[in-house]
């Protein structure tokens, strides 16, 4: 794909990777994604591929977002911790 910066609104002609070797050899049990542009892409690029896989859209970690304080975003992607 082709992004300036770190900017979401400035990406252009994503492509989705091949999940299929690391499906393979890894027991995935969900897609997180940070943000809603991460989200949205995933659903329409990898989604339809893999829909065997739940998606956990989370919020996102950047600066240029910060709705959420620092407290609640450790809470929100506490569910990714293996125990």
């Amino acid at each position: 794909c082709e992004i300036v910066g770190a900017s979401d609104s400035s990406l252009r002609h994503a492509q989705p990777n091949d999940l299929s070797s690391l499906l393979r050899v890894a027991p995935l049990e969900l897609i997180a994604t940070t943000g809603k542009t991460a989200a949205r892409l995933y659903k329409k690029l990898l989604q339809p591929l893999y829909p065997e896989l739940p998606l956990l859209e989370l919020s996102s970690t950047s600066a240029a977002n910060a709705s959420m304080s620092l407290d609640a975003l450790i809470e929100a992607y506490r569910v990714l911790i293996v125990s």
